[in-house]
C-alpha cells in the first residue's frame, strides 16, 4: 500500500487513515485527500478534536477524532464500515502487544486465535496480547458452522494494529506491523 507523508514542524499530533477501499476525507470543510485504491495517509494536526467527513461511494459519514500530542489517532475506512482508533508511539523493539479485534456490521462472529474461541458482537472490541509471529486465525458464523476465513495472523515489526472481522469477509488487517494470510498454515 502506498503512504502519503505530510509533515509540518509546527504540528505535533498524528491522524493515520487506513482506507481498504476509495474514499475522499475532509477534516473541518477542508478536502484533505481523494484515495482511489486502498492505501494509507500519515497527516499531521495540532492536538486536540476533530471533525471528520468521511465519503465512500458518494455517502458521506461525520466523525470525530481526538488527536493525542503522544501517539496516533487511526480512522479505518473499510469495507464494511468505518472505524476508529488510538495507537500509542511504536515502541523501540518487538515485544509482545495488545492487537485490537473488532467487529464491522450487525452480525455476531465467532473466530478462534491460536486455539482460543471468542465470540464477537456489533461494536464490540476485543484486546489480545500477541507475541511476534503467526497466530492461526479462522473466522466463523456466530453459531460455528459457517466458515468464513482461516489462515495466519502474522504479527511482526513494532507496531500495533487492529484486525477488523465481518460477516462473510476476510480480515481486514489495520496498521504497520501486521497481516492476515488466508490459508496460510
Amino acid at each position: 500500500m502506498p503512504i502519503l507523508l505530510l509533515l509540518s514542524a509546527a504540528l505535533a499530533g498524528e491522524l493515520l487513515v487506513e482506507a481498504q477501499v476509495p474514499a475522499d476525507v475532509f477534516v473541518e470543510g477542508n478536502h484533505v485527500a481523494q484515495l482511489f485504491y486502498p492505501s494509507s495517509l500519515r497527516v499531521e494536526f495540532a492536538p486536540g478534536p476533530i471533525v471528520l467527513t468521511v465519503v465512500v461511494e458518494g455517502l458521506p459519514a461525520k466523525v470525530d477524532l481526538e488527536i493525542p500530542e503522544v501517539g496516533t489517532a487511526v480512522l479505518v475506512v473499510g469495507r464494511t464500515g468505518i472505524t476508529t482508533g488510538q495507537q500509542p508511539p511504536e515502541p523501540v523493539d518487538a515485544e509482545p502487544r495488545d492487537i485490537e479485534f473488532r467487529l464491522g456490521g450487525p452480525e455476531h462472529v465467532l473466530f478462534s486465535l491460536a486455539g482460543e474461541r471468542i465470540q464477537l458482537g456489533p461494536g464490540e472490541v476485543v484486546t489480545r496480547r500477541l507475541e511476534p509471529g503467526n497466530h492461526a486465525l479462522s473466522v466463523r458464523s456466530s453459531q460455528g458452522t459457517i466458515v468464513w476465513a482461516q489462515g495466519q495472523l502474522v504479527v511482526d515489526g513494532t507496531s500495533p494494529f487492529v484486525v477488523q472481522l465481518s460477516e462473510g469477509h476476510l480480515p481486514e488487517v489495520v496498521g504497520r506491523g501486521g497481516d492476515f494470510r488466508s490459508g496460510a498454515r
